[in-house]
């Protein structure tokens, strides 16, 4: 049965915890954009358009661009700050479908991932570079594929969050193929413990997504003149272990 509007809008909320998330990320963010030679960001694979409007808040020109027509118009639906702009366009169309030069990008949210092709990412990074200044920085955020190729690992960590809609439980299934794509099954599921049907599943959702291995992501930055310089294993810059850090996130310049 096709996903419904409603389901994806509860798929969204459930999956971030925005306000938690953006403070825990917040040091990384605000450490990037201080060292950029000029407060014009850009966010590759924005979304709702939670970054642009926290950057935005520090002083910061975002232009956001995403694939999704969903999530620009969801991203349009609240008073968009001064300075920041959504774009609906292919990533790997990033050098013509913005004008001018940035001093810092961000690709967060596991983004690279729905780029399938090595030649796709390269697009990307090649366009991307020419449209940041010298000396900025790139931050990318993707799920740790390493682990997840390595180890076997077929779950995500399972999350149970309060919300208007009851309390729910958000559980990630992720299973790789050799050829380096990765399923994800994406379900929430409301909790009611005191009924005799405790669990009901009320939305899923399943992408086909590149699971980029550290390697990999660290060779197509250096082919597009990127310098891989930090790698963390979380936003908030634990150090990275390939068998237990849930995600990697690389700093290049």
């Amino acid at each position: 049965m096709p996903e419904s509007t409603s389901d994806r809008d509860l798929l969204t909320r459930a999956l971030n915890d925005w306000p938690r998330r953006l403070a825990f990320e917040a040091a990384l963010l605000e450490r990037l954009v201080a060292a950029a030679p000029l407060r014009r960001v850009l966010d590759l694979g924005c979304g709702e358009g939670h970054h642009a409007r926290f950057l935005a808040e520090r002083d910061c020109e975002v232009v956001g661009i995403d694939a999704s027509e969903p999530a620009i118009e969801a991203a349009q639906e609240e008073p968009i700050p001064d300075g920041v702009q959504f774009v609906m366009t292919d990533l790997g169309a990033v050098e013509r479908s913005v004008r001018g030069h940035f001093g810092a990008a961000i690709c967060l949210g596991n983004t690279l991932p729905h780029l399938l092709s090595p030649e796709s990412v390269s697009r990307m990074l090649i366009g991307l570079r020419r449209r940041l200044m010298p000396g900025t920085h790139l931050l990318i955020q993707t799920v740790n594929y390493d682990r997840i190729f390595d180890d076997g690992v077929r779950a995500l960590p399972v999350e149970v969050r309060d919300s208007p809609e009851g309390e729910l439980v958000v559980l990630g299934l992720v299973r790789g193929r050799e050829d380096g794509i990765v399923l994800h099954t994406t379900s929430v599921l409301r909790f009611e413990p005191h009924t005799d049907q405790p669990l009901e599943v009320v939305a899923t959702h399943q992408n086909q997504l590149r699971g980029w291995r550290r390697e990999e992501i660290e060779t197509m930055l250096e082919v597009a003149r990127f310098s891989p310089h930090e790698v963390y294993g979380d936003m908030g810059m634990s150090p990275y272990d390939p068998h237990v850090s849930p995600e990697l996130v690389v700093v290049a310049s």
